[in-house]
């Protein structure tokens, strides 16, 4: 049996010390006069303000700002409180807790081809369908629930 810990691990990356740790550096670093820094943080900024106004203006709510958008996030709350519920799964999981769908008859209609691994390391013990396996068609058409 393989070790899933490194794909664990890999598959909750962030740390939230580790991004504080990128906004100040990335604060540093337009206060020095980055042109690549000031253009990374002038990009996300709410406010408008001249880009070469940054260096004295910015502060490290506007580098937190910066990184959370780089990754995709609203705000550098919602970075923090994505990555503190993926602590917690990624715990709840080395727990070796039984399965979220333990007892129950799951059927998981995605193929799931490219999260399979995932789905095994998560506790997930519910089968695919055979004939859905990478097929963009392999659901039949709804049915009309209108009477005629």
């Amino acid at each position: 049996m393989t070790d899933v810990a490194p794909r664990l691990r890999a598959a909750f990356s962030l740390n939230f010390e580790q991004q504080k740790k990128r906004a100040k550096d990335l604060l540093r670093e337009v206060k020095a006069g980055d042109p690549s820094a000031i253009r990374r943080l002038a990009a996300a900024r709410l406010r408008a303000s001249p880009p070469e106004a940054l260096k004295t203006t910015a502060k490290l709510a506007d580098a937190q700002y910066t990184i959370a958008r780089e990754l995709r996030f609203e705000s550098w709350p919602r970075l923090k409180a994505h990555i503190a519920l993926m602590d917690r799964q990624r715990e709840l999981i080395e727990q070796k807790r039984p399965a979220p769908d333990a007892g129950i008859k799951t059927l998981h209609l995605r193929c799931g081809h490219d999260i399979q691994s995932r789905l095994v390391d998560a506790g997930f013990t519910g089968g695919g369908l055979p004939e859905a396996k990478h097929s963009r068609h392999a659901f039949p058409a709804p049915v009309s629930t209108t009477s005629s």
